[in-house]
């Protein structure tokens, strides 16, 4: 957008377009975040637990 398309725009359609810019940041920050927490490794994890305590579970019956 060119510089005159933001001096047309009134105090609400400004406010608006701030707040919808804000709110793709922050989800572009939670899927950066979530990326970084390697969830097919966080998965395998999880996996490996319940197959520990399944066999722990198993072997004390």
């Amino acid at each position: 957008m060119d510089r005159k398309d933001f001096e047309n725009l009134s105090e609400s359609e400004l406010r608006q377009l701030k707040e919808s810019i804000d709110d793709v940041l922050e989800e572009k920050r939670y899927r950066e975040s979530y990326l970084k927490t390697n969830p097919k490794g966080v998965a395998i994890a999880w996996v490996v637990v319940a197959v520990i305590i399944s066999v722990y579970r198993y072997l004390t019956i």
